[in-house]
């Protein structure tokens, strides 16, 4: 075209006219050459064969081709849904939910009767044997590196932080004079009691703070104070005690 004939159509701002004309009708017509939203896969595999070298064709067409596959999806993280008194709301069998399912608060297992004994099982020549491990185990903990109990300092430490399930205890003092003389083997200690079961097959459960409590190791007697228990098993042994001159009940 003349350039006379480009300046005859500028606008009165400057502007050329050819920039705001529409396409030729043979381009408009063809998906493949303008982009749209009708159908952008067309649009883009014609616009790679134009644009790629005909010795890559078939990686072009395998590259457009490629779907990727989600295996995993997405989980999402459940919030904690709290009922209308701003406790946690229960769900099936009264368990709390949002709790992670590989772990049981106490008050949940106590719920589920997770520590009850069967009453076919609460048999005392059941636990026998259960008494006979103990006595090898406190041989081993106790007497092999105290085995005259002269070093008393080093018995109560031990024997405070040793692990009684298994072994016969006898009730020797008690603020309740009904607690005096039960004896059994130890079968369930929780923060406050000590759960055994006598010879006449009965389970009884013995407060810790408002009694002393015996038991033997062969040849010897030993008695402790159940004031000085009152906590779980697992926490007694990393705690540290201090001696006391006068224990009462």
């Amino acid at each position: 075209m003349a350039a006379e004939e480009i300046q005859k159509e500028r606008r009165e701002d400057g502007t050329s006219m050819w920039l705001y004309k529409g396409l030729p009708p043979d381009v408009g017509e063809d998906e493949t050459l303008v982009q749209s939203t009708s159908n952008p896969q067309k649009f883009i595999s014609s616009f790679m064969k134009r644009h790629t070298p005909e010795n890559r064709s078939s990686e072009v067409q395998r590259i457009l081709k490629h779907q990727d596959v989600i295996m995993d999806g997405i989980k999402k993280k459940k919030k904690k849904q709290k009922g209308k008194k701003g406790g946690v709301k229960e769900g099936r069998g009264g368990i709390p939910q949002g709790r992670g399912k590989k772990r049981l608060s106490y008050r949940e297992k106590r719920k589920l009767k997770l520590f009850d004994i069967p009453e076919d099982q609460q048999r005392y020549e059941l636990f026998e044997p259960l008494h006979q491990l103990w006595l090898d185990y406190m041989r081993e903990a106790v007497l092999a590196h105290n085995p005259e109990m002269k070093n008393k300092n080093m018995l109560e430490s031990r024997l405070l932080k040793c692990e009684l399930h298994g072994c016969i205890l006898t009730v020797t003092r008690s603020k309740c004079p009904a607690y005096v003389g039960i004896s059994g083997i130890l079968l369930q200690e929780t923060r406050n009691t000590f759960k055994v079961i006598t010879k006449e097959n009965k389970m009884k459960t013995i407060p810790k703070s408002q009694c002393w409590f015996m038991f033997t190791i062969d040849q010897y007697a030993i008695t402790i104070y159940g004031q000085h228990f009152c906590q779980r098993s697992s926490m007694r042994a990393a705690k540290k005690f201090k001696a006391k001159t006068t224990i009462e009940l």
